[in-house]
């Protein structure tokens, strides 16, 4: 059995500031990131600051949110729970499941957002079974300045998702709508690796609103676009092209990025690496081995996206879609296919796009220990 969100709470305390005093400053494991700084100021509390390279911490001013312990690179607890909890390290691609490749049902669907549409089509079944009452979902910058969409329902999943520069602030993005509730939804949350991975940690440190996101559908992230203005100058003028002129951008080896008029571009990474933040080019989780579920073209045919099954969450709200026909898989279309041989290449497939994608963390030299 595999890990869910709900079974993933930390069960002891809820820790603060105090706690990264004591168990990275005193072990001297602190790198003066100053993240922890950033998170507690952004949550308007102030409680943590620095004079030169000593930390002080203002108890009274701590609203114990505890965003400063889980934004820690160095708190390597929560992350070897993380491990033991959802078995990352079974697989360079994690623990997995079930992998297939599958479709929307919905040829419109399919039509909207230019890809399998396995992800709208999964919301669309949560909500019309009365699984969640809203749905995270990344958004166009035309619907979300922020990047981001509070869905209330299936269709505005749909029409809402595509191609932005701007990286959503996830994380802020569930705090404030925490805060302007008056009792707690039931989310569905799609995220890349980078959030994904911090929610777990907030869930770990029961941390709210990370108790009421029911399920994580994870997308494949081999780097996301730096929202630093000159990095985006840097990615515009390679392709001699403005962002509103972009209609998606696909990263793997090469960067593929596709004209709202049709025409494409194609550019080797190395030639526009410095477009891209570099927490990116150092994370190592491509298949987002967090996630319930993780969602991608690697591997499928045209038209069709790879699926990994990672919870048991996961297991239900696709069983759920394939059985009340929000979904088509591949292997059901043709029934030819050896079922067998085609998941190994699917799982091969995804293989070798982590290990690009950990060639890439080595050959540029951003690791941090």
């Amino acid at each position: 059995m595999t890990a869910s969100a709900a079974e993933s709470r930390w069960e002891g305390p809820q820790k603060n500031f105090a706690d990264l005093l004591r168990e990275v400053c005193d072990e001297e494991r602190c790198t003066y990131c100053l993240v922890c700084l950033d998170a507690c100021s952004r949550e308007g509390c102030d409680a943590a600051t620095i004079e030169g390279d000593i930390f002080h911490y203002t108890p009274s001013n701590c609203l114990g949110h505890g965003i400063c312990y889980v934004s820690c690179p160095e708190v390597r607890s929560l992350d070897i729970a993380l491990e033991n909890l959802y078995r990352t390290k079974e697989s360079r691609i994690g623990h997995v499941d079930r992998a297939v490749s599958a479709m929307s049902a919905d040829w419109s669907v399919r039509s909207k957002i230019h890809d399998g549409g396995i992800i709208p089509s999964i919301l669309k079944c949560l909500f019309d079974r009365g699984e969640i009452d809203a749905a995270v979902v990344p958004a166009l910058a035309n619907v979300s300045p922020s990047g981001l969409l509070l869905a209330s329902q299936g269709e505005e999943a749909i029409t809402s998702t595509g191609y932005r520069f701007k990286k959503p602030a996830t994380i802020r993005f569930l705090r404030d709508l925490y805060r302007s509730r008056e009792k707690p939804l039931r989310l569905a949350l799609v995220a890349n690796s980078c959030q994904t991975h911090m929610v777990r940690k907030m869930q770990l440190n029961n941390i709210p609103p990370s108790r009421d996101i029911k399920l994580i559908i994870g997308e494949f992230c081999y780097a996301t676009l730096s929202n630093a203005r000159w990095r985006r100058s840097f990615f515009e003028r390679a392709l001699g092209a403005a962002g509103r002129l972009i209609r998606s951008v696909e990263v793997t080896d090469e960067v593929k990025t596709v004209f709202h008029d049709g025409s494409e571009s194609r550019v080797d990474l190395d030639s526009l690496y410095l477009a891209f933040d570099s927490s990116c080019i150092s994370c190592l989780d491509y298949s987002n081995t967090l996630a319930d579920i993780s969602v991608g073209p690697t591997g499928s045919p045209e038209g069709f996206e790879t699926l990994l099954v990672r919870t048991n969450e996961g297991g239900k709200a696709y069983d759920g879609a394939l059985k009340e026909g929000y979904l088509m898989e591949w292997t059901s279309l043709f029934k030819g296919e050896d079922e067998e041989a085609f998941r190994e290449n699917l799982l091969e497939t995804m293989v070798e796009r982590a290990m690009a994608k950990e060639r890439l963390f080595i050959k540029r030299g951003r690791a941090r220990a």
